[in-house]
């Protein structure tokens, strides 16, 4: 017998985006059900953040999207994640 462990979360059970810029290494953490928007670049080295065309874009629609699905309480959805090992 084969045994597997999967891990499934809920959109609600995202709470924060977490953007790593890859120039200086800065960590920024953005509520996922805060209206701000999304820097483009890094406020410690001011190096753009997504610097190929239509990378902004696409984790900027993924936070609209994740607060749309959380908004209408689509519950029947959940994400399957990787489980670190302990």
């Amino acid at each position: 017998m084969t045994m597997q462990n999967r891990s499934f979360i809920s959109p609600s059970d995202v709470i924060a985006l977490e953007i790593e810029c890859a120039a200086c290494r800065m960590r920024m953490t953005y509520l996922a059900s805060s209206e701000g928007e999304l820097p483009k670049v890094c406020p410690s080295c001011s190096k753009e953040l997504f610097p190929r065309d239509g990378n902004w874009t696409a984790v900027k629609e993924l936070k609209t999207a994740l607060e749309d699905v959380v908004r209408r309480k689509l519950n029947n959805i959940r994400l399957e994640v990787t489980t670190p090992l302990s």
